[in-house]
């Protein structure tokens, strides 16, 4: 993010049109994703879960560069969940009539920034992560006769997430716009019938929209990044999830 001065009300004259063609392809591009998120949203998630991780991408940290760099981060992710016994979930082709999994995750992001020159306002990177996860997964399965108890842990390499598309558009020093393209690649172990699996078996392209507010002098920081998973089939399960939508922010006095 830039260090500079407050928000300001007056733009140059000479400047008064050069915003407007950004300013509609974002309308225009918000319009499209939230066209986008209609279908889709009858189906459920297989194993309970997508491909995103709540609160992932939720600050102005997670925000697009806007000089030329190069970052090597590590990200160190926990995740503890459950399911009630008395809602059925499909879960690696099977009916389960509850699930409680644990998972811990170490992944590894590579961004770049590179000296592309878009125009004034504009910044494009690319990213990619690579994830190492450790897994603990118990179910009540259903059987003819009834249920029964099964549990299942596993540790390797995750779904790795590509960001060839990281666009940022600054309107001014305190407020920008981000819009980004991930693509999940079925790159984890999967294997039908087994609990804990540190892949999903199928691909998810997932678009984000992030508008990132950080006052310079103020120090007060109000983020909200919106976004959507698409997914493909699982063909072992041949089972396709549903549309995951999710709203993510941060509101924070810096």
């Amino acid at each position: 993010m830039t260090e500079s001065t407050s928000s300001h009300k007056h733009r140059n004259p000479r400047n008064m049109n050069r915003p407007a063609p950004a300013k509609k392809w974002l309308s225009v591009l918000f319009a499209v994703i939230v066209i986008a998120l209609l279908p889709g949203f009858a189906m459920a998630e297989e194993g309970g879960s997508g491909h995103y991780l709540p609160g992932s991408m939720a600050s102005f940290i997670d925000g697009v560069p806007q000089k030329e760099t190069f970052i090597i981060r590590a990200n160190i992710i926990h995740y503890n969940g459950s399911v009630g016994a008395t809602k059925p979930l499909r879960f690696v082709g099977k009916t389960t009539l509850g699930a409680d999994a644990s998972l811990w995750g170490v992944g590894l992001t590579a961004l770049w920034r590179p000296p592309l020159d878009l125009g004034e306002r504009w910044s494009y990177a690319m990213s990619a992560t690579i994830p190492y996860l450790f897994m603990d997964v118990s179910v009540d399965a259903t059987i003819p006769l009834g249920s029964i108890a099964r549990s299942s842990n596993t540790n390797g390499l995750g779904d790795i997430v590509l960001m060839p598309l990281m666009l940022n558009y600054s309107v001014n020093p305190d407020f920008n716009v981000n819009f980004r393209v991930g693509t999940y690649a079925p790159t984890g172990s999967y294997k039908l019938g087994r609990l804990a699996n540190t892949g999903k078996n199928f691909w998810t392209i997932e678009p984000i929209l992030g508008f990132m507010y950080f006052g310079q002098k103020n120090g007060i920081e109000a983020s909200v990044f919106v976004g959507s998973d698409f997914n493909t089939e699982n063909q072992d399960t041949n089972y396709k999830s549903g549309t995951q939508f999710h709203l993510d922010g941060t509101l924070a006095q810096h």
